[in-house]
């Protein structure tokens, strides 16, 4: 049973009023803390139980050793679930380029416009919204399933599990939450980090957070790789940034830790885990569809200049690819690329509907068969 609580805050006080903050370590500081809640919260809550005990869920999640294992399965779990989520926005948005592709191209050939507009048009929009609807469903399904986490009370004590291995970095556990919040916003990840104790923490979790790349990067990175790469070496390129990321976070904290946390000023991390409830779908849903619909947006708006600018690059009149600007430069610094691994740079483009051949602006396809409704460059 709740009760009003009747507090007189300026009457609470920590019991050992003798104990300055110098004195204290962070276990007596931790002592201290939860005498005065206990203080503030005494007559508030009835209960039957006077022994309250962990769970075995919770006796698992909370040891040293089983425990990050478990945070790393539901970690691993929940980006798995998340992309589950993407599958039916990634098919609808494929269905983008085959449904509206060739009618555009029909409608605007026989008004006789221009066929670098045409190309444009038919091929390169129709892409760029497929691409653009992908990457909003991917951040929906990260969104939805770790502010599930967060509201169930399970993204906390993952922020415990960790907090050993962070603290070697000068950072605390809570850190976690703002770095995973880094894969969906940058920006909304370094306001999370006003979860952090002091300044200094804040300041060294927003640069660490800076190194995750969010949505919006995530959105390109595929996109370039994808024209250089087959869809494992896609693949293994995003690995290859997420090592380079881990990096990187390693780094910008050794670089600043000395500054911002020093060790004489590390307390540890004091916080309490909430306990299990039902999460409110109302407000993970709306959150998701927010940062879902900022994302494409934001997506919309970098995939189409990159794409306009490796379109531009890659034009040719006669639709001959060695014409274009694009090989010339590849040709020009093939020197450079035979050192890590590019022989023959001298490359084509396939069309993604009958793996042949294409011209690369879209037109026309060596293999007669229409208008490419995709290509992708091929080194």
């Amino acid at each position: 049973m709740i009760s009003k609580p009747q507090v007189n805050l300026q009457n609470a006080r920590c019991t050992n009023d003798s104990v300055t903050s110098t004195d204290l370590t962070s276990t007596d500081t931790a002592k201290e803390k939860f005498i005065w809640i206990s203080q503030i919260l005494e007559g508030v809550v009835e209960s039957k139980n006077e022994i309250f005990s962990l769970s075995k869920f919770d006796r698992i999640m909370t040891n040293r050793v089983g425990g990050k294992f478990l945070s790393i399965e539901i970690i691993l779990l929940s980006f798995l679930v998340a992309m589950m989520i993407d599958i039916p926005f990634m098919a609808v948005g494929s269905m983008i380029p085959k449904l509206i592709g060739l009618p555009i191209k029909n409608l605007l050939t026989s008004w006789h416009v221009f066929d670098w507009l045409v190309s444009i048009f038919s091929l390169l929009i129709p892409n760029v919204l497929y691409f653009s609807v992908a990457r909003a469903g991917f951040v929906f399904g990260v969104t939805l399933v770790f502010t599930f986490l967060e509201e169930v009370g399970l993204l906390a004590r993952i922020a415990y599990q960790f907090d050993d291995i962070l603290s070697k970095s000068g950072l605390q556990g809570k850190a976690m939450c703002p770095i995973l919040m880094g894969f969906g916003c940058t920006i909304g990840a370094a306001s999370g980090t006003r979860v952090m104790d002091n300044w200094g923490q804040k300041m060294l979790t927003m640069a660490v957070v800076w190194a995750v790349p969010c949505a919006s990067i995530w959105s390109v990175i595929p996109v370039i790789s994808k024209m250089f790469f087959s869809t494992g070496g896609t693949i293994l390129v995003c690995l290859g940034i997420l090592c380079y990321m881990i990096f990187m976070m390693w780094i910008t904290a050794k670089v600043f830790e000395k500054k911002l946390s020093p060790k004489e000023n590390r307390t540890g991390m004091i916080m309490e885990l909430p306990p299990y409830h039902k999460a409110h779908f109302g407000h993970i849903l709306s959150e998701s569809v927010l940062k879902a619909v900022d994302v494409f947006v934001r997506a919309l708006k970098t995939v189409t200049i990159v794409s306009l600018l490796f379109w531009a690059l890659s034009y040719s009149p006669s639709g001959n690819i060695e014409n274009s600007l694009l090989y010339k430069v590849g040709t020009f610094i093939e020197p450079v690329t035979k050192f890590i691994g590019r022989r023959d740079f001298p490359f084509r483009w396939e069309c993604n509907r009958c793996s042949n051949t294409c011209s690369g602006d879209g037109t026309s396809c060596f293999k007669a068969r229409g208008a490419c409704i995709y290509v992708r460059l091929h080194i």
